[in-house]
Parts: structure tokens; C-alpha cells; sequence
């Protein structure tokens, strides 16, 4: 796959991160996602939008931590 995105600090988002900050993060990307990473920089998942449609639809707030909502790494 060929990456657009030049600054791939758009494609990055920690765990503890929002899930609001998630949404600016994705509507900034090309790709439309996000790997998520701990603090320690170790890949823990991936995030889409429709991973925060449906945790919205479930009842998570925009304030929820990202790690409820993403695709955890198996």
C-alpha cells in the first residue's frame, strides 16, 4: 500500500487519547484511520470511523479514552 500522508504523526494516536481526538485525527488523514499505540510507542490496535460510530451508538462519550472503542491487536 502506498502511504500519502507525509506526516505520519497523523496516522498515530495513543491509547489514552479521546475519542473526539480520534475524529480530528482521521478527518485529517487520508487513510481514514489510526494505529493506536501505548505510551511505551508498542501498537495496541487500530481505530476507524466506523469504530467510533458504533461505540458512540453504544453510549460511549466523545471524552472516552480511544482504547474502548478501537480493534485490539490479537
Amino acid at each position: 500500500m502506498r502511504i500519502k500522508d507525509k506526516n505520519f504523526d497523523n496516522l498515530i494516536i495513543t491509547e489514552k487519547d479521546t475519542i473526539k481526538d480520534s475524529l480530528i485525527k482521521i478527518n485529517e488523514n487520508y487513510h481514514k484511520c489510526l494505529i493506536v499505540i501505548n505510551n511505551k510507542k508498542i501498537l495496541k490496535g487500530t481505530i476507524t470511523d466506523g469504530n467510533i460510530r458504533r461505540g458512540l451508538l453504544r453510549g460511549y462519550k466523545l471524552t472516552d479514552p480511544v482504547s474502548k472503542i478501537s480493534n485490539k491487536k490479537k
